[in-house]
């Protein structure tokens, strides 16, 4: 069960990097149903449920786990928001001025952020790759500050 969700991670980026076809991007989080010939959409193979323009479900990176929620009405109208602490989003080197900090911080120490990017991302697949990126990379940072520090 964790080759095909390993593999399937796998075409996600590939697809979302690189699109489905030789026209360039194509808007893959927005398809009907997910069940048929072409088997389920590729955020739902990821974890995510989708309730009409709103996605919910987790970012993926390494052994933790950061709730994510996203509205994606087109790739010009979309906001994507990852629920994680200040100490990670601080890790996060130049992107940390992408996460745009959302009221005040739970009783738990997390907040909600919204991300922000240069280019929007043309899919739902691509937004959740690109934030599991940008968290993987903090989360690589802090815990080489911890070592380098202890």
């Amino acid at each position: 069960m964790a080759a095909v969700a390993a593999s399937l991670l796998i075409l996600a980026i590939l697809q979302a990097l690189f699109g489905r076809n030789s026209r360039g991007p194509q808007r893959a989080g927005t398809r009907q149903g997910g069940t048929g010939p072409a088997g389920p959409s590729l955020w739902q193979a990821m974890g995510w449920q989708r309730w009409g323009d709103t996605f919910t479900g987790w970012y993926r990176v390494g052994a933790e786990r950061f709730q994510g929620e996203i509205a994606f009405r087109s790739p010009w109208s979309c906001s994507f928001k990852v629920l994680a602490a200040e100490e990670l989003i601080a890790c996060c080197g130049i992107h940390a001025r992408c996460f745009i900090p959302q009221g005040k911080p739970l009783a738990s120490g997390l907040r909600w952020f919204e991300v922000h990017f240069d280019r929007r991302p043309q899919s739902v697949e691509a937004g959740i790759v690109a934030i599991e990126q940008m968290l993987r990379a903090a989360q690589f940072k802090r815990n080489n500050l911890w070592y380098t520090v202890n």
